[in-house]
């Protein structure tokens, strides 16, 4: 699983990896987000910061904004805020302030958790269901352009399910 953190005051997001052998953090430099009612936006500016579960971080694709600023030609002033955010990633990450202290990471991990145990089964049905109106659906087109008997199609259609299932799961 993974934890994002979004910003609308900050020129950064960054993604908490929940791994096996810890956390890792993938921290974008980009523009602060916008949230259009259908999908968070924001502009990536390239640069990027991996932090490993032991703190070490790793400042990447340095050459692609340099590469991409003078490109596109980046305001002077973008670069300057850019500059100054990385500054600011870099000293949050150093002192390990939230959510690299793991504290936050942790909290939302074990609400996710306790969500998906609360609402696991109700979630399963719910899929279980969507899966049987697809086959009643897919039966009746079936049965309507081969001209047979809708139970027989259905039927057949809920074989196939099952044996796809089953091969899902192996």
């Amino acid at each position: 699983p993974a934890i994002c953190y979004f910003y609308n005051d900050l020129w950064f997001n960054i993604i908490g990896m929940l791994k096996r052998d810890g956390v890792y953090f993938y921290c974008n430099l980009s523009s602060p987000y916008l949230y259009d009612g259908e999908a968070i936006k924001y502009i990536d500016y390239d640069l990027d910061i991996k932090v490993f579960p032991d703190g070490d971080y790793i400042l990447l694709d340095e050459k692609e904004y340099q590469d991409h600023s003078r490109q596109m030609n980046y305001p002077k002033e973008i670069m300057d805020i850019i500059e100054s955010q990385r500054e600011e990633l870099i000293r949050r990450i150093e002192l390990r302030e939230k959510p690299f202290c793991l504290s936050d990471i942790e909290q939302y991990y074990e609400q996710y958790k306790s969500l998906t145990k609360k609402w696991g089964k109700l979630l399963r049905l719910l899929h279980t269901a969507i899966k049987m109106t697809i086959v009643g659906v897919l039966a009746s087109l079936l049965a309507s352009l081969l001209s047979v008997n809708y139970s027989i199609t259905a039927g057949i259609i809920a074989i196939l399910c099952i044996n796809l299932n089953k091969r899902d799961s192996l």
